[in-house]
């Protein structure tokens, strides 16, 4: 049986409404690599908030963002009281994106989203990311967005 672990949902933002620890984050990644003023270089910037039930009944809500620069996708989940981070890509080290729901994994875990394949900025090794997005028109944009520029077709 599936497991459905949140629910998401996704809008597209502009710059001043990021989450100011993916900024914060995007800041520190920009002096550690000297990539420059990255902030001033997002083109697009998706934010899903993504919500669970907790342990004892609460909810528990993490926010995953994706933006989009000239060279570089960065995407993490911030959460509000944990330590959070991004991971970073080049558009050109990312080699595979497909549909969360056409993955293996969407047999066991019933989500929302993309998954990619890439090579993380400054590391030797693929790896898998699943980023959420809902299928609401902001979440279909981002997919849209994604694979025009991974693949070069919508």
């Amino acid at each position: 049986m599936k497991k459905k672990p949140y629910s998401t949902a996704t809008r597209e933002v502009r710059n001043a409404e990021i989450h100011p620890k993916f900024i914060k984050y995007l800041k520190e990644y920009a002096g550690l690599y000297k990539l420059g003023d990255l902030e001033k270089d997002i083109q697009h910037c998706f934010i899903s908030t993504n919500q669970k039930k907790g342990f004892l009944g609460g909810l528990k809500t993490n926010h995953t963002v994706v933006c989009f620069t000239t060279e570089f996708l960065f995407w993490g989940i911030m959460y509000d009281n944990k330590e959070s981070g991004i991971g970073a890509a080049n558009w050109t080290e990312i080699s595979e994106i497909r549909d969360w729901e056409t993955s293996e994994m969407s047999a066991l875990v019933e989500a929302h989203g993309v998954e990619i394949l890439c090579f993380m900025y400054q590391a030797s090794r693929r790896s898998r990311s699943f980023i959420a997005l809902d299928q609401s028109t902001a979440g279909q944009r981002c997919r849209e967005l994604l694979k025009e520029r991974i693949t070069g077709k919508k």
